[in-house]
């Protein structure tokens, strides 16, 4: 069992907890390859979960690759949720995936008590610095990244795969 030490709390790597990121994660590949691919077909792509998923700012900006950029971030993500060293989650665009990764978790039919949906809350407090990241669920919040004073700026669309330190254990593949 791996011990994960974020920056609250350290987490036991249970195998169920594994087990339920490792569906979420692949849950999540698969809605965007999907959204990627309808994209190539030319097929609308608002009835797919990954454009419903997005935040509003990014729905009109939906595109091939972006769909590259979120699965080569998808990719470092799961590498740094199953390594035995903690690792930072670096950019807005992996805490999106962490974000939607514990949502798909906890509706696939593999949750089956109310333990192991608790075991995700606490690892997603855990490994999450701030939860920023959910101002772009909100209308309200809307030009929020402007603001100076809330040290925001990440969540600026731009910014969304750019690494957030110099570690950059982050996919170049995102880079600007």
């Amino acid at each position: 069992m791996i011990v994960w030490s974020g920056t609250n709390n350290p987490v036991e790597m249970t195998p169920d907890l594994e087990e339920s990121l490792l569906v979420g994660g692949s849950l999540v590949w698969d809605n965007i390859f999907s959204a990627m691919n309808k994209m190539v077909d030319g097929t609308p792509i608002t009835d797919t979960s990954f454009y419903r998923d997005l935040p509003r700012i990014a729905q009109p900006r939906l595109s091939v690759g972006l769909c590259r950029n979120f699965l080569h971030s998808l990719d470092v993500l799961m590498f740094k949720l199953f390594c035995p060293q903690a690792m930072a989650i670096e950019t807005t665009a992996e805490e999106l995936l962490l974000h939607w990764i514990i949502v798909e978790a906890k509706a696939s039919n593999d949750i089956t008590e109310h333990q192991e949906e608790e075991d995700l809350d606490t690892y997603h407090e855990a490994i999450t610095d701030d939860f920023d990241v959910f101002w772009l669920y909100r209308p309200a919040m809307d030009g929020i990244e402007n603001v100076p004073e809330l040290n925001a700026e990440k969540l600026k669309y731009e910014k969304w795969f750019l690494p957030s330190s110099d570690i950059r254990m982050t996919s170049p593949f995102t880079w600007e």
